[in-house]
């Protein structure tokens, strides 16, 4: 390890000792930011105890649905990227991200679904299809497509590395990987890190999520109501992306001195918003807890998403998700017994693992 590497190592170790020692004072924030809870509520209803906060690691934080929402709209406040980088690339949307997916999604669903059966996984399949979804639509051949897959499933951690420090090794790995995907992706398409990390991510934790959650208002998967309803993969969707959203945080640092939630923000301060939190709120979502596509369409509209994604891997994942959720129909497929693991410290994106799933 060189001089460089050994300071890198100091300073995520000391951002990590900072989170840690916050939340064994008691600090919910630290403790989301740890990623270590396995059921976030008890901390999330906490933090939504108050219209605004102040984290033991210095953040500002938000977690009620209209301070989120406000957060959101301010203009002083300036939201992150999805990925931390430098040239601010990922901002731009991906072309026709809404219009390509459905014809793309479905023959990468078929491919993904044409080598499974019995107990198969689900997170592996979902994965396959957003990648073959995406290399489809930018045109990639196969060892391009490759290259894709293995430089993505590097970046690993890369949403949660702004709010909680990854280990030297990962950290490295991330960078190394975010690299290959310059090469790789903007002869491609505009905004492509972001869909290639984030909308594969999105649209396989949707997927996951979707039927984890159930398909019906009393949590057993029904595919019945999606050949009766198309729509309803679609509300499905939006009711995961309220109840197990694929992005829970979001950061914005103030341009500007402002007002939030009747309290001043001075400028260079950041504002973290809990999305999870504020998807559950009781003040606005009924019965906050339950999984129900069939919520009103106002309460399907007040979700949250995070700002950075909505023009590009947000509607990607989204479509992709929805014509998973209509192909996957046909196998009827539903969870496995036995525990779900989650990814440790990823208090942004705590995607499964693995999520056995029997067909037929």
């Amino acid at each position: 390890m060189d001089t460089t590497e050994r300071g890198l190592a100091r300073r995520l170790q000391l951002r990590q000792a900072l989170v840690w020692l916050a939340a064994a004072r008691g600090d919910s924030h630290a403790a989301l930011l740890r990623g270590l809870d396995s059921d976030p509520r008890a901390h999330w209803q906490r933090l939504r105890e108050h219209a605004l906060t102040r984290g033991g690691t210095g953040d500002r934080v938000a977690a009620r649905h209209a301070s989120v929402s406000a957060a959101q709209s301010a203009p002083a406040l300036r939201g992150a990227p999805l990925l931390d980088l430098p040239d601010g690339g990922e901002d731009a949307p991906w072309p026709d991200a809404e219009a390509a997916s459905p014809h793309h999604a479905d023959q990468a669903w078929q491919r993904a679904l044409g080598r499974t059966g019995g107990v198969t996984d689900l997170v592996a399949v979902a994965r396959d299809a957003a990648f073959g979804t995406l290399a489809a639509a930018w045109g990639l051949g196969a060892d391009a497509e490759q290259a894709l897959r293995t430089a993505v499933a590097r970046t690993a951690g890369a949403l949660d590395a702004p709010f909680y420090p990854q280990g030297l090794d990962r950290t490295l790995a991330i960078t190394e990987a975010m690299a290959d995907l310059r090469r790789l992706v903007p002869a491609a398409a505009p905004g492509g890190l972001a869909v290639a990390v984030a909308g594969t991510t999105m649209a396989t934790d949707l997927v996951t999520g979707a039927v984890v959650l159930g398909l019906a208002p009393d949590g057993e998967p029904s595919w019945d109501l999606l050949d009766q309803d198309p729509d309803r993969a679609r509300r499905a969707v939006l009711e995961t992306l309220r109840l197990a959203p694929p992005v829970r945080l979001e950061a914005a640092t103030a341009a500007t001195g402002c007002v939030l939630a009747d309290e001043e923000i001075a400028a260079g301060e950041r504002v973290v918003s809990h999305l999870g939190a504020a998807n559950r709120d009781p003040e606005v979502f009924t019965d906050p807890d339950r999984f129900d596509p069939e919520r009103s369409g106002d309460e399907l509209a007040a979700v949250l998403v995070p700002g950075a994604a909505r023009e590009g891997a947000l509607p990607f994942a989204v479509a992709c998700a929805t014509r998973g959720l209509l192909t996957l129909a046909a196998l009827r497929p539903r969870p496995a017994p036995g525990p779900l693991v989650r990814r440790t410290a990823a208090p942004v994106s705590p995607s499964l693992l693995a999520c056995p799933v029997v067909t037929g």
